[in-house]
């Protein structure tokens, strides 16, 4: 959501479709799609990856590898570049689905050994990390060293990519698989979560990344974990079950509480509150404390299939299904 205007994929037919709504109506502003079939092994909905808005244009990437920079306000195509055509690698099984980061004047996805860089301004490549499969996970930035670099979860490692030149400062053998979600920062530490590997904090202030601990219970798989108050909250899951909501303290990897229920649903933080989708669209308001749970609220916003982590933004909070039901609640208190 980006000055008054909510931007998200999806699929219409055999076309791949960016639209562009009102954020207060639900008026279709604009929409721009691209011939893209869904694989038969893929899930519905269409692309995995979450538009990008900078400087008056949004950044869109499809399962196959195909980006676009459009300008925001009008729809009009300004550029699209082929990342298979480009670095000669296609994407995996389920295709792209690394969200497009804008950081030290690079377009960043995950794309390759542990990520690629393009020029935001044509498309045109800067750099590549190497030529193994990507993983399912989206990039963040960070810095070591005092150098601008971002954390990646490959499909066999974990590691520390420069922005200035693409090497890969530092790396952790970790097993990502398809079942992963983003790193998280927590000071000079990071959290990665797989499903079938389950979680683990490193240590990278100092030379080598080191193991604090590591949990087999504590995947990660749809939704990402998030941090409040130096606590880490998640729906944390292992290869033998699909989701609890969960409060972890970080020094230590001990839970504190979860609770079943959710699914490989997703989790965001809003001041000392959380707002939990389950995979089924139930969405719970909790306290973000470790002390307890505590369900503020609780509502079913949506049905089918939610995957998708929602979005908040001037008090709404806009969710969407696998198959494109688009949904906006209105969560400012009640002025009398």
């Amino acid at each position: 959501m980006a000055n008054g205007l909510v931007y998200t994929q999806g699929q219409t037919g055999s076309s791949n479709v960016l639209w562009c709504l009102d954020a207060e109506s639900g008026a279709v502003r604009w929409q721009h799609g691209h011939p893209e079939n869904i694989q038969a092994h893929q899930f519905e909905g269409g692309p995995t990856s979450t538009p990008l808005v900078a400087d008056g244009k949004v950044y869109v990437a499809s399962r196959s590898g195909l980006v676009q920079c459009l300008d925001a306000g009008s729809g009009g195509l300004i550029w699209k570049q082929s990342l298979k055509e480009l670095t000669g690698l296609k994407a995996r099984n389920w295709g792209l689905n690394s969200s497009p980061l804008l950081a030290e004047g690079k377009l960043l996805f995950n794309w390759g050994t542990a990520g690629v860089a393009l020029n935001p301004k044509g498309g045109q490549l800067v750099w590549l990390t190497g030529n193994e499969e990507c993983s399912y996970t989206s990039l963040v930035p960070g810095s070591w060293h005092n150098q601008p670099v971002v954390f990646v979860a490959a499909p066999n490692q974990l590691a520390a990519v420069g922005l200035s030149d693409g090497k890969i400062g530092w790396s952790k053998e970790f097993h990502s698989g398809f079942k992963a979600s983003d790193p998280v920062l927590i000071g000079d530490k990071v959290f990665f979560g797989a499903n079938e590997t389950g979680g683990i904090l490193l240590g990278f202030g100092e030379g080598a990344p080191r193991v604090i601990w590591e949990n087999p219970n504590l995947g990660t798989f749809t939704g990402g974990a998030t941090v409040v108050d130096g606590f880490l909250y998640g729906i944390l899951s292992n290869k033998n079950d699909k989701g609890e909501l969960a409060c972890v303290d970080p020094k230590t990897g001990e839970v504190r509480w979860r609770q079943t229920g959710y699914g490989w649903g997703s989790l965001l933080a809003a001041g000392d509150r959380l707002l939990a989708l389950s995979v089924k669209g139930e969405l719970s308001v909790v306290r973000a404390s470790p002390a307890k749970l505590e369900v503020l609220a609780r509502a079913q916003i949506l049905g089918g299939k939610c995957w998708t982590t929602p979005s908040l933004a001037n008090g709404r909070l806009y969710a969407r299904n696998g198959r494109g039901d688009l949904v906006c609640f209105d969560l400012r208190p009640n002025k009398i």
